[in-house]
């Protein structure tokens, strides 16, 4: 055989070889909000046990060792009734919320776990975007409990009332790095740090653009973010409102600038103006539906997270792409966690944490502020008097 027919000889195995692989990228189709294992739609705990290999109905039963992604063709609340779904163990992993509200919230129904991330030497990658993380329960890692991985990224995620009675209310990480953008965190709670996130020894964690607010600790142990000798770096993020201190760390918590926290515990410094760093009120409206499948922390107006971070510095610290476009500069972030633009139309600079722009105007509150408005209320409830469809309207 001449070395130019087998050079071509092995050409076409590697070739036949990229293909094979390429084609073990599996996409399950969640069908279904009901927690159940053999669902003839495929339910999640489905979904997670085809990726795993090991799959329990037949509308998700492919099987493979390649890059795996699970969406929804439903929306809604998967509440678990049977315990916390199948422990992550498939190598490259991506599960993806629709971007519509309501989007997907997976309930650990006050009892269980949600997620479990990895087995001794498993060390899987896992991506979650637009889901809704709550009300899970457990000694520590209440929403998601990072064992061993090589990297999850939380993106475009809310985790709400989740709770621990030890460490990491929200999410805590033993064991890989933990990438967080765009993302928010309320009302979760556990008593020996991190309220929010627990991060271990030996584990990175980057959070840009987030929002903490509503989260706890006992003590002094940190509501929002509780680190033990870790390399933690925080960008544009805001943390305000949470019980037990913002940040309790073991080591310094690097400041990569833009951030605001309301009290003195993270070491926040003033990047571009006093406007951001530590003891500054970020002004954030209620816990609300603001576009989006999830809920967030609009900004109120004068709030000093807005135009804040210099587009040149408009950047996330790590992990995939949040967004669906790229920009101009490496690692531009040009959404917010509702996948709107940033920086938001008529502004020149991006604002701080998880929500671009002010919140909407509440005209309760308005008007009981100023009775005056009571001429302009046909306007604010009666979309016609707006579009000009009536005599009367015109008259306006």
């Amino acid at each position: 055989m001449t070395r130019s027919s087998i050079f071509g000889a092995a050409l076409v195995g590697i070739v036949a070889l990229l293909a094979a692989g390429a084609a073990q990228a599996t996409n399950y189709t969640v069908g279904t909000t009901n927690d159940a294992t053999g669902d003839p739609n495929c339910s999640l705990r489905d979904a997670l046990n085809a990726a795993n290999g090991s799959p329990t109905s037949t509308a998700c039963n492919a099987t493979d060792t390649g890059t795996d992604t699970i969406s929804f063709s439903v929306t809604g609340t998967i509440t678990l009734t049977i315990g916390t779904l199948p422990t992550i163990t498939d190598k490259d992993l991506t599960i993806t919320g629709p971007t519509t509200s309501p989007g997907i919230t997976i309930d650990g129904n006050k009892m269980y776990r949600v997620l479990l991330v990895g087995t001794a030497g498993t060390n899987p990658t896992l991506n979650l975007n637009n889901l809704t993380i709550a009300h899970g329960n457990s000694e520590e890692g209440a929403g998601v409990d990072v064992f061993d991985a090589t990297a999850v990224n939380v993106t475009d995620c809310t985790f709400l009332g989740n709770t621990s009675s030890s460490i990491g209310g929200g999410i805590a990480v033993g064991d890989g790095t933990l990438n967080v953008t765009n993302s928010t965190f309320s009302g979760n709670s556990a008593p020996n740090g991190g309220g929010a996130i627990s991060a271990g020894p030996d584990t990175t964690l980057n959070v840009t653009n987030s929002t903490f607010s509503g989260n706890s600790a006992s003590g002094t142990n940190g509501g929002g973010i509780g680190v033990e000798d870790t390399a933690t770096n925080f960008k544009g993020t805001i943390l305000a409102g949470n019980t037990g201190q913002n940040c309790f760390s073991i080591g310094p918590i690097n400041d990569d600038g833009y951030n605001i926290s309301d009290d003195s515990s993270c070491g926040f410094s003033k990047t571009g103006s006093a406007n951001n760093g530590d003891g500054v009120n970020p002004m954030l409206n209620a816990l609300g539906s603001n576009g989006g499948p999830t809920m967030t922390f609009a900004l109120q107006s004068g709030s000093p997270a807005i135009d804040a971070i210099l587009p040149v510095d408009c950047t996330y610290l790590a992990g995939p792409n949040p967004c669906t476009t790229t920009g101009s500069i490496p690692n531009q972030l040009t959404c917010d966690q509702r996948g709107f633009i940033r920086p938001a139309t008529g502004q020149t600079n991006c604002d701080i944490g998880a929500v671009e722009g002010v919140a909407p105007i509440d005209c309760t509150t308005a008007y009981a502020s100023n009775p005056n408005l009571t001429a302009l209320l046909p306007v604010m409830f009666f979309p016609e008097y707006i579009f000009g469809v009536n005599d009367q309207a015109r008259a306006y």
